[in-house]
Formats: C-alpha cells, sequence, structure tokens
C-alpha cells in the first residue's frame, strides 16, 4: 500500500514539468528556424525532453499514458507557439526591409507583426509554406515519442529517426542541408544520452 501511494505520480506537477522542459524545443526551434537550419527538428527534441520533465516533476520513473499524452499535446503546442513566433519575427523583418527601402513609411513593431500574421497568411502560397515547417516539426515530434517509448524499452539499442531519408528540399534555406542532418543525428544523440538515462 505505501509502496503504490509513493509511486503515484503527481500529474499536476508532470505538466509543470513538461512545460518547462518543452521550451528547450520551443528556443531551439526560434533558433534553428533564425540560422536557417532545419527547425523541424526540435519537434523531436521537444517532445523527449518533456516526457522527461513529466517524470522528474511527477516523481515517477514511468511513464503512463497520462504522461505520453499530456508531454506530447504540451510539447506541440509549445513548438506552434514557436513557428508563430518565427512567423511574426519575419513579418517583422520584412516591414523593416520595406521601410528601408522607401516601399512603407511605417514599420511594426514585433507585437505588431504577431497580430499582422494572419493578414499575411490570406495569401495561400506563403501559409503553405510555412505550414509544411510546421508539418515536418509534428513529423519529428512523432518520431521523438516512437524514438523515446523505443528506446526505453530497448536500452541497450539506440534508435535513430530515419533523418537521413528526408530530402534536403524540406530544409528551408537547402544550403543548409547537410548540415542540418548532421545537426540532427548529434542532437538524437544527445537527447537520449541526457533524457533517457
Amino acid at each position: 500500500m505505501n509502496d503504490n501511494a509513493t509511486m503515484k505520480e503527481n500529474v499536476l506537477a508532470g505538466a509543470v514539468g513538461a512545460f518547462l522542459f518543452a521550451l528547450v524545443g520551443g528556443i531551439l526551434w526560434f533558433v534553428l528556424y533564425q540560422l536557417g537550419y532545419l527547425a523541424a527538428i526540435s519537434g523531436l527534441v521537444g517532445v523527449i525532453c518533456a516526457v522527461k520533465g513529466y517524470t522528474v516533476f511527477a516523481k515517477t520513473k514511468d511513464e503512463s499514458k497520462i504522461c505520453i499524452i499530456l508531454s506530447v499535446i504540451i510539447a506541440v503546442l509549445v513548438l506552434v507557439v514557436s513557428w508563430y513566433l518565427c512567423v511574426a519575427y519575419d513579418v517583422y523583418l520584412a516591414y523593416q526591409d520595406w521601410y528601408a527601402a522607401g516601399e512603407v513609411d511605417f514599420t511594426l513593431n514585433f507585437f505588431e507583426s504577431a497580430r499582422a500574421v494572419p493578414l499575411f497568411f490570406e495569401d495561400s502560397e506563403i501559409l503553405i509554406a510555412y505550414l509544411k515547417d510546421l508539418g515536418f516539426g509534428l513529423l519529428f515530434a512523432v518520431i521523438g515519442v516512437v524514438s523515446y517509448l523505443s528506446s526505453r524499452e530497448k536500452k541497450n539499442t539506440s534508435i535513430i529517426p530515419p533523418v537521413g531519408s528526408l530530402s534536403s528540399q524540406s530544409c528551408r534555406h537547402s544550403r543548409h542541408a547537410a548540415s542540418t542532418c548532421i545537426v540532427a543525428i548529434m542532437g538524437i544523440h544527445w537527447v537520449h544520452l541526457i533524457c533517457c538515462m
């Protein structure tokens, strides 16, 4: 009885931990995006970190269904927010460039740019381009869940998602495709080393 009570997970604390750890993936998304790399790899990192954060704060060593579900939801929400902030920053930079070129007589601050994002998304080509970035991020999030669960079941086996199989066209800036794949593979090993101990 006492053992069961001790092992009972604290769902609320776990959710807080998942959010805090998922921020790693969100920040990584924003940074990689600005550098021109494949930010979608952050989806994998965000989910794995979220699961780890949940288990740490919930004080449980086993990943329950509620752990996986909450961690994935929280990680995805953080990634979507990061993606949206990247779009907002692009809008901000666009207005800075247009103002410098004399095409507009005003600029937008970052918060105004964030509110203007829906207007830019009225252009279907722009919307599709950005949704592709988000789609790849969600794909990596799914890969992150599968990879994490597989690594926990087979602790002595390293599970590496098929990053190399993705076309270089999936990178927002194709000239960084090779570097992105290298960073992705190194990142996966690093995340497993830290989070799957």
